[in-house]
């Protein structure tokens, strides 16, 4: 049988919707250590305006719609007021850099989901810190290849401030003499892999690589 579109309806959840900044609320935490450790540090990384359009896609803003309305600007009529129940690095990132009365990407969510509010605040903060957060051995990694790799680098360089060594360093927490000790062996092997034939297949051989360092 043929799938049906009818599926996909105006009322359904989970659902992508535009709002502004203005029209989230954003409770504090259930676990007051998580508001006041360094685990959301304000400007790092500075990830540059062309960088939010895809952030918001890639690690994406979750609403619930809390049935209020507020009156964002006197002249226009009042709007829904959401509540924020994951996404906080990304909405973070978004008020740094773009006026509250922008149009952001969010997911809505039914309200069925705030009866997993805690579940979703602490696989939020698990996310920031443990996926995300870098060991030494992938920051050796990614600052070596921009460092060396100019194509990625140039690339990089659309969404963050990484076009120096001083900005690496900044970018990855690290002091200069971290950046020099970690990147002196796995620079020398990306510049080898830089350097073969032009027709050699790339491929994710990540793992090996780290092995190898």
């Amino acid at each position: 049988m043929a799938p049906s579109n009818k599926q996909v309806l105006q009322g359904t959840y989970p659902r992508i919707i535009q709002l502004s900044f203005e029209q989230i609320s954003v409770p504090i935490s259930t676990f007051n250590w998580i508001d006041n450790s360094n685990y959301f540090p304000m400007s790092v990384p500075a990830v540059k305006k062309d960088a939010l359009p895809l952030l918001q896609l890639l690690q994406p803003i979750l609403v619930v719609d809390t049935g209020a309305q507020i009156n964002i600007q006197s002249k226009k009529p009042k709007v829904p007021l959401y509540e924020l129940v994951g996404g906080r690095r990304t909405l973070q990132l978004i008020g740094e850099q773009m006026p509250h009365q922008s149009k952001i990407q969010a997911t809505l969510l039914s309200k069925e989901y705030l009866d997993n509010k805690q579940s979703f605040e602490v696989l939020d903060f698990l996310c920031s810190v443990l996926l995300s957060r870098p060991d030494e051995a992938t920051k050796a990694l990614l600052a070596s290849a921009l460092l060396e790799d100019t194509k990625f680098s140039e690339e990089a360089s659309n969404f963050l401030d990484a076009s120096s060594t001083k900005e690496i360093e900044t970018l990855l927490g690290i002091s200069h003499a971290t950046l020099h000790r970690i990147t002196n062996v796995p620079r020398q092997k990306l510049k080898n892999l830089l350097n073969k034939s032009a027709n050699t297949q790339t491929k994710f051989g990540f793992a090996k690589f780290f092995d190898e360092i």
